[in-house]
């Protein structure tokens, strides 16, 4: 279960993992506005559908917008001190870093909270997309960029 890498085979990689009994789709988070990954499921820690928002312990290619802390007025999150999530590449704003929240939501402080309209999610193995508008790579064009990857550091390492 997990990822398994065939070295003599190539690259092989399974899109579930086991979880107790269950197994969950691996989910990739991309920034919408230039498909920059985001982060991954496996990191996934709150998942709020209906505030809009997925809750990551770790995430990749997003800066911590620290030049003003914002405070929310209003709702369950009155109060709240965050800053700003931005795509590194394309300095969209794709979410929020909780610094101070009300005990109601305390759970997402020090957390990466992505929009759920500012990020596209791939799920492996089934070549689907939801969330905004674009093109993702399906299944065999990223295996085979992977494959390119794992040669090209290879080769790095075997030098």
């Amino acid at each position: 279960s997990g990822f398994f890498l065939d070295w003599a085979r190539g690259f092989v990689l399974y899109s579930q993992i086991m979880v107790g009994a269950r197994t969950r789709t691996l989910c990739v988070y991309h920034c919408a506005g230039c498909r920059e990954i985001l982060g991954d499921s496996l990191t996934l820690t709150i998942s709020d559908t209906e505030n809009r928002r997925l809750a990551l312990k770790r995430a990749t290619s997003v800066e911590v917008s620290v030049q003003q802390v914002k405070i929310v007025k209003g709702g369950v999150e009155d109060g709240a001190a965050y800053n700003d999530l931005t795509c590194k590449r394309c300095s969209l704003n794709v979410g929020k870093m909780y610094l101070k929240l009300p005990t109601e939501v305390e759970l997402l402080k020090g957390l990466y909270s992505l929009d759920l309209d500012a990020i596209q999610i791939y799920r492996l193995g089934d070549a689907s997309r939801e969330g905004g508008e674009g093109h993702l790579l399906d299944q065999d064009n990223m295996i085979t960029a992977l494959q390119m990857v794992v040669l090209a550091l290879d080769k790095r390492i075997s030098k």
